[in-house]
């Protein structure tokens, strides 16, 4: 009897627990610039969506190793929250520089989202939008 009390204990508890469910989304066209010279110009995300619906996503200046061999954008969904994971393959340099990288997504619906960019897997800014078919906006990182 005490057997059954328990595992009926653990149904209950563990089967009511919300589990977050993450998509993947199919990112296109990762693109990323040189290390830059110095840039004096701020960090930003530009957003823009095109005629054909698709996502633009353009994070400029932002800070990885000189030595990066390559950067890359993982994207996942949570609900209503786009999470951008940036990371580099390679940091052995004792030295940063600012880069410009970014990402095209393709059908991401129109609707309020919450931006959350991550770098390395840490969270580093979040910002909310609502995407439309006619956004062109940017967003200053301070």
């Amino acid at each position: 009897m005490k057997i059954l009390k328990i595992m009926i204990f653990c149904i209950v508890f563990f089967g009511s627990c919300k589990k977050e469910i993450q998509n993947e989304i199919e990112v296109k066209n990762v693109f990323y610039s040189d290390c830059k010279d110095n840039s004096e110009e701020q960090e930003s995300i530009r957003l823009e969506v095109s005629m054909q619906g698709e996502l633009r996503v353009t994070h400029n200046n932002t800070i990885f190793n000189c030595c990066s061999d390559e950067l890359k954008i993982d994207v996942s969904l949570n609900e209503n929250i786009l999470i951008f994971n940036e990371h580099s393959t390679k940091s052995l340099c004792n030295c940063i520089c600012p880069y410009d990288i970014g990402c095209t997504l393709d059908e991401v619906t129109n609707k309020e989202y919450i931006f959350r960019i991550l770098k390395e897997n840490l969270e580093y800014y979040e910002f909310n939008v609502t995407l439309s078919s006619n956004l062109d906006t940017t967003i200053i990182i301070n």
